[in-house]
């Protein structure tokens, strides 16, 4: 019977291989961080109840059943035109559509029998227009993409969370598309049954001596790999391996026990123990569920090296990869796929919120490629071409090694930390720390030396550092203060070490003699056996000799004089403009002036003031800031919390350097690059709508010229940026995008409004086929903002479908019509003398079709047309079909 089975099986067991190829690669668990809620829980609730459960071996059935629903299509006339073979026209009778019945009753009955958690809701139709497909030899089982457009007319997209395709097959058969959901399906998953009446005692009757009938084996079978394609634990029991789980082939059930099992979660893993397939909460987690909230799932680490396998990334909070990782193949880069989801990936758009970390190489044939480049923490996102949504994974690129050089680089010795270690050094070292999974085995031993290094730094900052009063080379007394009783130990420049016990003040006084300007001296100071950190002070010139000078901006036109100060012997000054040296002058005291109007003509002069002993001896040349009257300004644009990552605006004047300061904290000063334009990254450090923030205006010495507040703010007012026109018999949705404050949208069609709909990311994407059926149809998208107001409409430009098709001529006894077809031509149909045959054929990828004619006996004198329909079976365009003998 095994035998028979496998037999009568082959062609559906040679397409499933190919489906089981694909899951043996992808199959994991579907643990998104995203979702709302599953039955009054979290999406996330749902799948840690998975984990729990599959880990507690816990098969506690639902408090309530969950209703999967079902489009059940029968197909009673298909005409399957082989690539190099001659058609095969497959047709159910009467009996055969009362058998399809009771096939859909046996799978609901035996289902709900088994399962304490689901409830089969089951929409059975029979499509009865004759269709012709194209398909490969031999092979006689309904593929998705050969019914799309009768999908797209008979089921509601959304409604279904399966779809089965049921068509005459004798021998059986079955396939399942690889994805739990797809577009091409309607939003559900698709499994096609061959309906096959072998085995069957009761015609068309359930057979009374068969728990199920043969076809309900095969729909079981196609169901479990509909099931598996979810990816919500790591390793589903393979669909075609029943024997490998000590299951035999039932006489007059098949496999349905295996099925069953699989179904309800008690397969016996043999190298496990454990029972494992579809757990009690996974039936929450439906196609439509899964389709409205988690359009990317299924997340694998795949080509992991060493014999690691594939790791599921969906439940994981953090993925952890190593800085130095390489895979299977010995290249640096790591590697993520989708189960479900993968094909609307923008790969244009997946991005890091920190490129110092990791690097996206490419995205191709559903696989990212990632390089760690850096240690660090980072959000990848993985958004879909429509901008719905977004798979969100944040990735820790950890460096062990690193982590363990700068912990043990705290310490002098065992528990003695170094003198140079202080918090910024712990800081780092524990931020490393902090980056390593805790299945590195060294982190808590790294940990618990950090620990006893801060121990040892509050210990050590208990005994503050002492202070060395200023010294220089003409003093003899050098003064240090630190705490009443310590020990104070001075290190001279040549090395000498004295020491004294501070007073009751905590000061001690020390001789010195012979010192020099840039020497340096160091002081500790010990207390209750604890030293302090280092101090130390460089010896500086003797003031009296020492030259300084300072200078004011000076500003033309309103400007006279060039003014600053100075220090030290000076008797003399002059400027020096683009290089030519004016007149020198004596000067008296500090501050001093120097008449410069008329010589310092425009912004862009080179000026200095020089200093001279009474020698004339050059002493200082400093440069003067020279400015225009022109005031130099900053204008910050609003800056969006969550939109922007720049703080932008416009600037004039002299600024050539800018800065931003947050709740008082001023961060690094960046030159001007881009004038009059500047931009000032913000996204780290602007957090809340309440934060203080200026930008700050700089010249090129380092003056101040201008500070402005920046506004910050949620949201932006909503507006409509684009929408695209509606092409009626080719268009299902009004496709749009927006910036700013929107999250719901309606449609207005001749002035009546339809429902409102959420929308996120920027994209709206509203279904309006049933709606708009005329080119006349006054259409208007209007959108509402988060308090309900409205914020922005836009008129939709509607227009028909077009294209033109073309024939190829024929001769009589033809078994094909061939020709091309453009636009939205998207099947055709044959009118013969006046009458349209029922029969259509589908356009295939290329825009071409081939109709089959043999039947009609055409001849001559027939007056044949050619009908190029769109996707409602409107009428395009038609073309003469020229026949000869």
């Amino acid at each position: 019977m095994t035998k028979k089975f496998t037999r009568i099986g082959r062609k559906m067991v040679a397409v499933s291989a190919i489906i089981m190829l694909f899951i043996g690669l992808m199959s994991t668990s579907a643990f998104s961080v995203y979702g709302q809620t599953v039955t009054n829980q979290t999406y996330a609730e749902s799948l840690r109840k998975i984990g729990e459960a599959v880990a507690n071996q816990d098969h506690t059935p639902l408090p309530e059943r969950v209703t999967w629903k079902f489009k059940w299509l029968v197909f009673t006339d298909v005409t399957f035109n082989q690539a190099n073979a001659n058609p095969e026209h497959r047709t159910l009778s009467a009996d055969d559509e009362t058998y399809a019945k009771t096939i859909a009753d046996d799978f609901k009955r035996v289902l709900e029998k088994t399962n304490p958690n689901i409830l089969v809701d089951i929409d059975l139709e029979f499509y009865k227009t004759p269709i012709q497909v194209t398909t490969s030899d031999n092979d006689f089982i309904l593929h998705e993409s050969q019914i799309a457009s009768i999908l797209e007319e008979k089921v509601p997209y959304g409604a279904f969370d399966a779809i089965f395709a049921l068509s005459d097959s004798p021998g059986g058969g079955g396939v399942t598309k690889p994805t739990y959901y797809s577009d091409i399906t309607r939003g559900a998953g698709y499994c096609a049954v061959g309906l096959s009446n072998i085995f069957a005692t009761n015609y068309p009757q359930h057979s009374k001596d068969r728990e199920i009938e043969y076809s309900t084996d095969i729909a079981l079978h196609e169901f479990c790999h509909l099931l598996n394609m979810a990816n919500l634990i790591d390793s589903y029991p393979d669909v075609h391996g029943a024997t490998k789980y000590n299951y035999s082939i039932d006489p007059k059930n098949g496999w349905m026990q295996f099925y069953l099992d699989f179904l309800t979660g008690n397969v016996v893993d043999p190298k496990t123990g454990k029972l494992t397939g579809v757990y009690p909460e996974m039936w929450r987690l439906t196609p439509s569920y899964m389709r409205e909230n988690v359009l990317i799932s299924g997340g694998v680490w795949g080509y992991r090296p060493n014999g690691a396998g594939n790791l599921t990334i969906d439940s994981l909070e953090k993925v952890y990869v190593p800085l130095d990782y390489t895979n299977l193949y010995g290249s640096p880069w790591f590697d993520f796929m989708f189960s479900t989801g993968a094909d609307s990936i923008d790969s244009s758009k997946i991005k890091s919120n920190n490129t110092d970390v990791i690097q996206v190489l490419n995205f191709g044939n559903e696989i990212a490629r990632i390089k760690p480049i850096g240690i660090g923490e980072t959000n990848l996102d993985f958004p879909t071409k429509d901008g719905q949504y977004a798979y969100t994974k944040t990735i820790v690129i950890y460096d062990e090694g690193q982590a363990t050089e700068a912990v043990n680089g705290l310490f002098e010795k065992d528990t003695i930390i170094k003198d140079s270690t202080d918090q910024g050094a712990i800081d780092k070292a524990q931020t490393l720390v902090d980056l390593l999974p805790t299945t590195i085995t060294t982190k808590a031993e790294l940990q618990k030396k950090i620990d006893t290094a801060k121990d040892a730094l509050n210990n050590r900052n208990a005994i503050t550092t002492p202070i060395i009063s200023p010294v220089s080379e003409k003093d003899t007394r050098l003064t240090v203060t630190g705490l009443e009783g310590a020990r104070i130990a001075v290190v001279l420049p040549d090395g000498t070490i004295v020491s004294k016990t501070a007073n009751a003040q905590g000061t001690a006084t020390f001789f010195v003699t012979d010192l020099k300007a840039g020497d340096i001296i160091t002081a500790t100071q010990t207390k209750n056996g604890i030293t302090s950190k280092q101090a130390a002070i460089t010896i500086t010139p003797d003031q009296s000799e020492v030259v300084t000078v300072t200078t004011e901006d000076f500003t033309i036109g309103k400007d006279s004089y060039i003014k600053g100060t100075y220090t030290g012997d000076v008797a003399k000054l002059a400027i020096e403009v683009n290089g030519t040296l004016l007149q020198k002058i004596n000067v008296q005291n500090s501050p001093y002036q120097y008449y410069a109007k008329g010589k310092v003509t425009v912004a862009t002069d080179q000026v200095y003031v020089i200093t001279y002993d009474s020698n004339d001896n050059q002493l200082e040349k400093t440069k003067v800031d020279v400015k225009s009257q022109i005031k130099s300004t900053l204008t910050p644009n609003p800056f969006y919390i969550g939109k922007d990552n720049y703080v932008t605006g416009q600037l004039v004047g002299d600024i050539t350097k800018f800065s931003l300061t947050v709740n008082g904290i001023e961060y690094t000063k960046i030159n001007v690059t881009t004038a009059p334009d500047f931009k000032y990254y913000a996204n780290n450090v602007i957090k809340n709508a309440t934060d203080m923030v200026q930008i700050n205006g700089y010249s090129a010495t380092g003056n101040l010229l201008d500070s402005k507040p920046v506004t910050i703010a949620n949201t932006e007012t909503g507006k409509i940026t684009s929408a695209e026109a509606f092409k009626i018999g080719k268009d299902s949705y009004i496709t749009a995008t927006y910036t700013g404050d929107i999250t719901k949208a309606e449609l207005q069609v001749n002035g009546t409004a339809l429902q409102r709909i959420g929308v996120t990311n920027g994209t709206i994407k509203y279904y309006a086929k049933t709606n708009i059926t005329n080119t006349t149809d006054e259409v208007k998208l209007v959108t509402y903002n988060s308090a309900g107001q409205r914020a922005d409409s836009k008129i939709i430009t509607i227009s028909s479908s077009t294209g033109k098709i073309t024939a190829n001529p024929v001769k009589v006894g033809d078994s094909y019509l061939t020709g091309t077809a453009t636009g939205d031509i998207a099947k055709v149909a044959l009118r013969v003398n006046g009458v349209t045959q029922t029969s259509v054929a589908f356009m295939q990828i290329d825009g071409i079709y081939k109709y089959y004619i043999k039947s009609l006996h055409l001849k001559p004198t027939d007056e044949v047309k050619i009908i190029g329909l769109d996707g409602r079976s409107n009428e395009i365009h038609t073309s003469d079909v020229t026949i000869t003998n």
